[in-house]
């Protein structure tokens, strides 16, 4: 069923926007429902994504200056601007790129007309659980001396670096992870879906990208 009679003329967002957000970690098929049931607005995907910004140009510095983590800016190996500039623009485009995996998805495998500003609006949502990804690598990389990420390979005993299964486990990072559990969510809501039927594309989606990448790196 086509959920653009739906969106012609949804009411405003019930919820305050504090509680909106701690919904999405808390109760996230709720703040979802609400998103999708409600008028698109600009502050609900603009300001977790210039949070997420903030925080990852306050962890990046601050691991660079961190006298726990020598070489840090060796192992960047680009200038502040360029730094500052690489993670704007990788958080923008993300929250892009995301919107429009949610939207072509809704289009082509669900035949639902789902504006983009309402996809827009579900991935610039879920990049405030990027934002305390990144705040626990910095905690994690403070506390190890080295940059570390709360990846799933912290449950292998033994990690082989040459072992493509390792490479996935560690590419799987928790919060990202996490992120791709709410984009599901998201993409169930905004079509009426079930969140198995939401997760199969989303999920298909995530684990082919992630095997492509690790695929490429090995040649």
């Amino acid at each position: 069923m086509s959920t653009t009679a739906n969106l012609m003329n949804p009411p405003a967002l019930q919820s305050n926007r504090a509680r909106l957000f701690w919904n999405l970690i808390i109760a996230p098929e709720e703040a979802f429902a609400e998103v999708a049931s409600s008028r698109a607005t600009f502050e609900n995907w603009f300001l977790p994504t210039l949070m997420t910004i903030a925080v990852g140009l306050v962890t990046a510095i601050g691991l660079e200056n961190s006298g726990s983590l020598p070489g840090t800016e060796e192992l960047m190996g680009i200038h502040r601007l360029e730094q500052i500039f690489a993670i704007i623009s990788s958080v923008g485009v993300g929250t892009l790129w995301s919107a429009l995996i949610l939207f072509l998805i809704s289009r082509i495998a669900f035949g639902n007309a789902v504006p983009f500003e309402k996809t827009l609006e579900a991935a610039g949502l879920i990049n405030l659980i990027l934002a305390l990804g990144a705040v626990s690598t910095f905690f994690l990389s403070s506390l190890a001396g080295s940059p570390t990420q709360p990846a799933v390979s912290v449950l292998l005993s033994q990690f082989d670096p040459t072992n493509p299964g390792h490479q996935f486990l560690q590419s799987l990072n928790l919060f990202q992870l996490w992120a791709t559990v709410l984009l599901a969510i998201a993409l169930s809501k905004l079509n009426q879906v079930s969140f198995s039927t939401a997760g199969f594309w989303v999920f298909g989606y995530w684990v082919a990208l992630k095997w492509s990448l690790i695929l490429l790196q090995t040649r």
